[in-house]
């Protein structure tokens, strides 16, 4: 039997000058919201994140950890925070283009799943 190959979706979907990156690889979403958002709210998936990107420092954490000297993209949603090397990203986003670019005129199809 053969393999299927699973399709890479990205889009871009805009709603009163709100942005949602929506992809079927979550990862994708994440690289695509750091090249829009810096110190603004994104959706990714329909989840609403601050996005934060801190250049040449360290992020120390609760713990004591620290994430060493770099460039680094922070996704703050409600419930939980996320961190991204920012050259990590910027490659993963070089590497898939946006496949769509759409401006919805309805919050449903604006927060909507791909289909």
């Amino acid at each position: 039997m053969e393999k299927m190959e699973v399709i890479k979706v990205i889009e871009l979907r805009i709603r009163n000058h709100m942005r949602n990156i929506v992809s079927n690889e979550k990862e994708l979403c994440f690289a695509w919201a750091a090249y829009y958002a810096n110190k603004s709210h994104i959706f990714i998936n329909g989840i609403e994140y601050f996005v934060d990107i801190v250049f040449n420092s360290n992020v120390v954490f609760n713990n004591n950890t620290c994430t060493g000297h770099g460039n680094w993209v922070i996704f703050k949603a409600d419930d939980h925070l996320l961190f991204y090397d920012k050259n990590y990203l910027n490659i993963r986003r070089l590497e898939n283009p946006l496949t769509a670019n759409i401006y919805c005129f309805s919050d449903d199809k604006f927060l909507s799943a791909i289909s």
